[in-house]
């Protein structure tokens, strides 16, 4: 009886304040809030000043007791990026960071009762070291001593190799983010985080083979705003690897709760748990339907567009060609999407929700056709690519999400032997992983835009019993508890599987 009562009370609280977006909103106005927020106040500027001098001293170096577990390629972003410039076809592999850079006066802003830890930080200046091997024709060949590469692609320059080594220069780049923050213990715990390296300006050096008299090395500017953007993405990561550990390290060293709090931090912090489990439980239940969604769209597969690069050019007096064609690409795994439970709601000006959403196992398999004026060949891959993030950002004023793929744990290639061209497998490899770098992200935020729209605007099955539309919740007179461990099962419209 008393279940039953609880459960007509809540579904009738959600007549008055349905959405997710009055709870949470409810929960950042609450006098309890309001009170954490003015105990949190009076020491906010001390704990933020700590913070910086901590990321300042130790970002970049082994300090604060900290172990960070490094591989041996730990600074490599990338074994393979493929770029155009509309003239010349670019292949690079073996991106390697050569260090990690300075933090140039870092902010940190801690909006502990907000649930919010912001950084922002200049950053110095960034040498990305690679292998390249360029496609371009023999008519694109710049013959002159024009070296204006404002007008002609750097790569396009007689002097330039067709394979050999570089250097990108990242300037100006800037670090920006944050990072949900939850009471935890006697300390603070960090969980999603966005932190992202943007608006940096790149150029690259391209080596001669061997230093003589007049050949010096080739530099300009490069590389386009999209393509910019991809780069920004490789370079985020080794540094967010540093980041968080020491930032959660310089938290757990400096915040003592039970001091900060006093009597009143038992309080705080099961009134925070509540509003975090309850968007845990409606990231879950988002996930759910968008993979059950997927499914019954037969959307959990789909065909990549081809990629195709070739070339004419001379060898030993002669004029030669070769062509490089990957097709018959099909990406599954569609429906492998989870929730990572590391987020959950935060206020900067207005409340919102952030998660990050990760497909469990993406598999790509396709064929890689090689031809030259001797030889042709296909050649089948496959790549498994584990743990895609992508970072949710939901404003609860549109209910309209943001997804932004950041980046993968690890990807497993595999490719059969390659004969005659293209011998080196490397070359091959950072083809395969440049076009996916390309390809994945647009993919992946196109799905999930596509199916959220589709759930807002679609039915499920009658054994889910979610309404698929952004729609208030009414009050049910009479209505019977839930079954254990089946939510609503008289089919009361729901919003993001949110239900009391």
């Amino acid at each position: 009886m008393l279940k039953t009562l609880i459960f007509v009370l809540i579904t009738c609280t959600l007549s008055d304040s349905s959405s997710i977006n009055e709870k949470i909103s409810n929960y950042f106005k609450s006098d309890v809030f309001k009170a954490f927020q003015k105990d949190w106040q009076s020491h906010r500027k001390s704990f933020e000043n700590a913070l910086l001098l901590a990321l300042k001293d130790n970002f970049g170096h082994r300090s604060m007791n900290v172990y960070v577990r490094r591989s041996t390629d730990s600074l490599r972003i990338s074994n393979g990026f493929y770029s155009s410039d509309n003239i010349v076809h670019l292949l690079l592999f073996q991106m390697t960071l050569n260090a990690l850079p300075h933090l140039l006066m870092p902010e940190v802003t801690f909006a502990l009762a907000s649930n919010v830890l912001r950084v922002e930080a200049g950053l110095s200046k960034m040498i990305v070291e690679s292998s390249y091997l360029i496609f371009r024709n023999e008519s694109d060949i710049q013959h002159t001593d024009d070296r204006d590469t404002y007008r002609n692609s750097p790569f396009a320059f007689e002097r330039v190799e067709d394979v050999g080594r570089l250097a990108i220069v990242a300037d100006d780049c800037t670090l920006v983010g944050y990072t949900i923050a939850k009471l935890s213990g006697q300390s603070v715990t960090l969980g999603h985080d966005t932190f992202q390296v943007r608006d940096c300006k790149f150029s690259v050096e391209i080596s001669p083979f061997e230093y003589t008299h007049g050949r010096l090395p080739v530099i300009a500017q490069y590389f386009s705003k999209s393509q910019g953007k991809q780069l920004e993405i490789l370079l985020t990561k080794p540094i967010r690897e540093e980041l968080m550990p020491k930032l959660q390290a310089a938290v757990f060293s400096y915040i003592n709760s039970s001091l900060v709090f006093g009597d009143h931090l038992n309080k705080f912090r099961e009134y925070q748990d509540d509003v975090f489990k309850m968007v845990s439980k409606n990231m879950t239940e988002l996930v759910r339907n968008l993979n059950n969604l997927t499914v019954n769209l037969n959307e959990e597969t789909v065909e990549l567009e081809p990629v195709e690069t070739s070339r004419n050019y001379s060898y030993d007096g002669e004029s030669r060609w070769d062509r490089v064609l990957l097709h018959n690409v099909t990406l599954y795994g569609l429906d492998t999407l989870y929730s990572s439970h590391t987020g959950g709601p935060f206020k900067l000006q207005s409340p919102l929700i952030a998660e990050a959403f990760r497909f469990n196992s993406i598999t790509v398999k396709g064929s890689l056709f090689v031809e030259n004026d001797t030889v042709k060949g296909e050649h089948k891959f496959a790549a498994e690519i584990m743990d895609t993030t992508v970072n949710v950002e939901i404003n609860l004023e549109t209910f309209e999400p943001i997804f932004k793929v950041f980046n993968w744990r690890k990807m497993e290639l595999s490719l059969v032997e390659l004969e005659m061209y293209l011998k080196d497998r490397r070359a091959a490899s950072a083809f395969l992983n440049g076009y996916l770098t390309n390809k994945l992200p647009e993919v992946l935020k196109e799905h999930l835009a596509n199916t959220f729209v589709q759930y807002k605007k679609s039915m499920v099955s009658p054994n889910s019993a979610q309404k698929l539309s952004n729609v208030n919740v009414y009050c049910q007179p009479n209505a019977p508890a839930p079954m254990e461990g089946y939510p609503n099962p008289n089919g009361y419209p729901v919003f993001l599987g949110w239900y009391g």
